[in-house]
């Protein structure tokens, strides 16, 4: 059997070549890049497509899978792996597009529901998302990057519940998950369960070490907790010596919503903070604390 015939199946099913694999996927990829444009067949085109998409290379890899689709109309892998390149470079609208072709070929194609739910997401369109995500768990509910994604649609819609319970069914399988566990951790901060939240946020840090991001989270979620105050300035410090702009930098990409909830939630905790007296234990670390947000705050005020 031809290695095209052995490898190709792994990529369109967008699964990991095997270690036994890689020395013959290295040989393809030189034996591909040798053949003239002429001489490529669309599955050649696919899989130099995807070795570009793998490298981040992605205005080459949708050149690629636009030769593959021209070779062959109905690849519907080829359809959907291009919109895959035109929505990792915002093109939401022309992503959609080529997910709705993928799925005209093929009314079974999991991943390509999956990313149309995404692309849906991105624009506001919870709605169809959501009927996207209802296709695709009915094809494999215990998929980790499905229930992410329908956690990420309740949320859009309101359903705080559903949300966590998407985010939870899925770290029953994969519980050490740190996508999944700060995407659960968000959630609890942000609807006034900052103890749960802490504990996502600390299963994060015990798995992967400390980082600016949990740090600031982990500062949230001890802010709204009683007397935690020498903790929130803590991680509050970590957080901004290591990104100073770490504020300014997420308010300039981050959606509304979320920019006016951090916003609120940083503001609520400077009040809960100003109305304790002086003589309660842990004044110097609220002084500190206080210090610190109003001096970041301007970043976003």
């Amino acid at each position: 059997m031809a290695a095209i015939d052995v490898l190709l199946p792994y990529l369109l099913q967008d699964r990991a070549i095997p270690d036994r694999y890689r020395k013959d996927f290295i040989n393809l990829i030189k034996q591909i890049d040798k053949k003239t444009d002429e001489e490529k067949t669309a599955e050649e085109w696919f899989i130099q497509g995807y070795m570009s998409a793998s490298q981040e290379q992605y205005d080459e890899a949708e050149d690629c899978f636009s030769e593959a689709i021209g070779l062959n109309k109905t690849f519907e892998a080829a359809w959907k792996h291009r919109g895959d390149m035109k929505l990792a470079s915002g093109a939401t609208k022309y992503a959609i597009e080529d997910y709705d072709k993928a799925i005209a070929i093929d009314a079974t194609y999991a991943a390509a529901y999956l990313k149309r739910a995404q692309a849906y997401l991105e624009s506001d369109q919870a709605d169809k998302a959501q009927a996207d995500l209802n296709k695709v768990t009915s094809m494999d509910t215990d998929a980790p990057e499905v229930l992410l994604l329908a956690g990420s649609v309740f949320e859009k819609q309101g359903k705080i519940e559903e949300a966590i319970q998407a985010y939870s069914n899925a770290l029953a399988n994969d519980p050490k998950n740190t996508q999944l566990l700060n995407a659960r951790a968000l959630v609890y901060l942000f609807n006034d369960r900052a103890e749960q939240a802490k504990t996502d946020l600390m299963r994060i840090q015990a798995i992967e070490g400390s980082n600016f991001v949990n740090a600031f989270n982990l500062g949230l979620a001890y802010g709204q907790l009683e007397g935690e105050y020498k903790e929130t300035f803590q991680q509050f410090d970590r957080a901004f010596k290591k990104n100073p702009d770490l504020l300014k930098n997420y308010f300039s990409t981050a959606a509304d919503t979320e920019k006016k909830r951090l916003k609120k939630t940083l503001q609520t905790i400077l009040k809960k903070i100003k109305v304790v007296k002086q003589d309660q234990p842990g004044a110097f670390y609220r002084t500190e604390l206080i210090t610190l947000l109003e001096r970041k705050m301007t970043d976003i005020s």
